[in-house]
């Protein structure tokens, strides 16, 4: 199951080398276990978060000159496309120079097919910030994996049994998407 074109709720921030892209609210996901330090990681969040994190990947891979930054518990997220040369020693920087923002609604392009491989994401960590950088069709497939492992949890007993239930490692960046879904979770 693919969702289509969401409708993002942003607030705009311009730096003297990139346009900055945050969600108006906080996207309710838990970076663990940061890739770049163990080789290893999960992404847990509800339903919802997940297709609403994919969303964000693919305006990622749309928007040259953009960078995607997604506060969230723990690490903070960033996504970009490779050819915008962001430096992630650079983040901390851009970040202290932001401008105050302005309101926007963007459109998500929808999921569409990627035949073929046109490159692979790069994982770093710097200034308390996961950075997923790659090229267009990588952070789409990111996306579009994500938003399709989030399909069957209605089905998945594990989910009405514990709240929460792995669904998909992504075996490029050896990273696990994890939903918690608390009104599935049965009360003891």
């Amino acid at each position: 199951m693919t969702h289509g074109p969401a409708r993002l709720r942003a607030v705009v921030h311009h730096a003297p080398s990139c346009r900055v892209l945050r969600p108006r609210s906080p996207v309710a996901l838990t970076v663990r276990s940061p890739l770049a330090r163990h080789g290893e990681g999960r992404l847990a969040g509800s339903r919802a978060a997940l297709v609403l994190f994919g969303a964000w990947c693919r305006v990622a891979a749309v928007s040259p000159h953009s960078v995607v930054h997604l506060p969230l518990e723990g690490l903070d997220l960033v996504l970009a496309r490779s050819d915008t040369g962001l430096r992630p020693s650079a983040w901390k920087g851009i970040r202290a120079a932001l401008s105050p923002g302005r309101p926007a609604t963007l459109r998500s392009p929808a999921p569409r097919p990627s035949p073929g491989d046109d490159g692979a994401l790069a994982v770093t960590e710097h200034a308390a910030t996961l950075f997923l950088l790659g090229p267009p069709r990588a952070l789409f497939q990111l996306g579009d994996a994500v938003t399709d492992a989030t399909a069957d949890v209605p089905h998945l007993r594990d989910v009405r049994r514990y709240g929460e239930a792995f669904l998909l490692g992504l075996a490029d960046l050896d990273m696990d998407v994890l939903v918690r879904d608390e009104r599935y979770r049965r009360r003891h």
